[in-house]
């Protein structure tokens, strides 16, 4: 089997000033088709914490550096099973922080913007309903997704959400070409 990285894009389609946004994932599984099936069901379990104004439009899937081979993406068509209020949507950069342990290494963490409103939060932290129903129809169904592993490759054995609200900036990303030492550069 092989590592594959697999990222689900989302977007707001009401409001087209508002740039679309991903997350990634990495799965062991033994080929690319196998890979993308895996993202349209981690897709399937996003959408129990995204609001009902966000859109899962795409799902992709590519083989990580060095074994790189071409990826592959499909259309998605999800809608978010949370109702929200877009009105109450605090910016983007808020995001929820994910701790996935591999029991190898250091934790992977996922930053996931939901997006995240003025009622879910008090104080800079998560409310408490809000973090338990990360942990149970996020976190819970995650884990039981078959090949969900680390980016080495190490097999996820725990997932928990923080109860800190992150700051995540949106335009920003780490440049994925090998050999390139500058770190963080807008993109």
């Amino acid at each position: 089997m092989a590592v594959y990285r697999i990222t689900t894009h989302k977007r707001l389609p009401d409001h087209p000033g508002i740039k679309p946004w991903t997350n990634v994932y990495y799965a062991d599984v033994p080929d690319l088709s196998s890979a993308l099936d895996t993202g349209h069901v981690i897709a399937g379990i996003e959408v129990s914490i995204l609001k009902n104004y966000v859109n899962i439009y795409k799902v992709s899937a590519v083989q990580p550096l060095p074994e790189h081979q071409p990826g592959a993406s499909e259309v998605e068509d999800l809608t978010g099973t949370v109702t929200g209020d877009f009105a109450l949507m605090l910016p983007l950069f808020n995001a929820i922080r994910i701790v996935m342990n591999d029991g190898v290494g250091r934790p992977s963490q996922k930053y996931f913007r939901c997006p995240l409103q003025e009622d879910e939060i008090s104080g800079g932290a998560l409310i408490s309903a809000f973090i338990d129903d990360v942990n149970a129809n996020y976190c819970g169904f995650l884990i039981g997704v078959g090949g969900i592993c680390s980016n080495t490759g190490d097999p996820i054995t725990d997932m928990v959400c923080q109860p800190n609200v992150q700051m995540r900036q949106t335009d920003w990303h780490r440049r994925q070409r090998p050999g390139f030492k500058r770190g963080w550069v807008a993109v």
